[in-house]
C-alpha cells in the first residue's frame, strides 16, 4: 500500500466494520484500486470488507442482483452487449485497462463517485435500488444513499433496463470523458445526467426535452465546469448541449 498505514482490520461482521469506519482515518477497502491510486492523506487504517459483501451476480425473471463486489470486469462478462441499457460499454469505458476493471468493485465506483466515470453516471441516471449494510440492511434509491455504510447490492429491474442514450466527449478514445451526458425516458418524461471533468453531476427530470430546454438545461450543467486546457466554458456548454441531444434522437 502506502507508508502510513498502519493497520488493516479484517471486521467479521457489517455492525463491526461500520463501528470500526472514521472519516480521514479508517477507510473501507474492496478492490484498492481508487486508494492506491488516490492515497488518501490522514488515513492509516483500512478495513477489508471483502468477506462482507457478495461477489457475484444472478438474472432473474424481473430484476438483476449485482453483488457490489464483484468486479467491472465481471459485470462486463455478464451483460449482454446488446442490452439496451448499455452497461456493458458504460463499464468498458470507466477503465480501459482490463487490469484494473479485473480488480476494481462496483461497490468502489459508487463509492468514490468519480463524475468522469460512464458507468457511475449511468448508474445515476438508472437511480437503481442499492442495498446498504449500515450495519442494518436497507434499501434504498441510489440518489438518495447518504454515503453512510457498505454498498452490498445493486437491483437493476426490468423497468430500469431502458434504451439510454450516452455520449462521452473525451480527448481521446481510452482517455475519461470531460463531458459525458445520459438520457432516458421515465415517467412519461426524460431524465438528463451530465457528467465529466466537472465539480457535481448534473441531474434533472424534465417532461419536455425541446432544443429549446436543452439550451437550457447545458447553461445550467456547465456552471459545475470550469475552463481548462480543453475548451473554455462556452465550447463545453455546446459539447453538452449536443449530447443530451443526439441522446434524446437515439432514443
Amino acid at each position: 500500500m502506502w507508508h502510513n498505514i498502519k493497520h488493516i482490520e479484517r471486521p467479521a461482521t457489517a455492525k463491526e466494520a461500520v463501528d470500526l469506519y472514521r472519516a480521514g482515518e479508517a477507510i473501507f477497502f474492496g478492490g484498492g484500486t481508487y486508494l492506491v491510486g488516490q492515497r488518501p492523506e490522514g488515513v492509516h487504517t483500512l478495513i477489508d470488507i471483502n468477506r462482507l459483501i457478495p461477489r457475484w451476480m444472478e438474472r432473474h425473471e424481473s430484476v438483476c442482483l449485482l453483488g457490489a463486489g464483484a468486479t467491472i470486469q465481471q459485470l462486463i462478462d455478464f451483460v449482454p452487449p446488446s442490452a439496451p441499457l448499455k452497461i456493458a460499454q458504460a463499464a468498458r469505458n470507466s477503465s480501459y485497462s482490463k487490469n484494473i476493471r479485473n480488480q476494481r468493485t462496483l461497490g468502489g465506483e459508487i463509492a468514490w463517485g468519480r463524475t468522469d466515470s460512464d458507468l457511475y453516471v449511468l448508474l445515476t441516471a438508472v437511480n437503481p435500488l442499492i442495498v446498504v449494510l449500515a450495519p442494518n440492511t436497507k434499501e434504498v434509491r441510489l440518489c438518495d444513499w447518504d454515503n453512510r455504510g457498505i454498498v452490498a447490492m445493486i437491483m437493476l429491474t426490468k423497468e430500469d433496463a431502458t434504451p439510454v442514450g450516452y455520449n462521452r466527449f473525451a480527448l481521446i478514445e481510452s482517455a475519461p470523458p470531460f463531458v459525458v451526458t445520459m438520457v432516458l425516458r421515465q415517467d412519461g418524461g426524460y431524465r438528463v445526467v451530465v457528467g465529466g471533468k466537472c465539480q457535481q453531476l448534473f441531474t434533472i427530470n424534465t417532461p419536455d426535452l425541446s432544443d429549446h430546454q436543452i439550451a437550457y438545461f447545458a447553461k445550467l450543467a456547465v456552471q459545475h465546469f470550469t475552463a481548462d486546457h480543453i475548451g473554455s466554458l462556452e465550447y463545453k456548454e455546446h459539447v453538452i448541449a449536443t449530447g443530451i441531444r443526439r441522446g434524446r434522437d437515439s432514443i
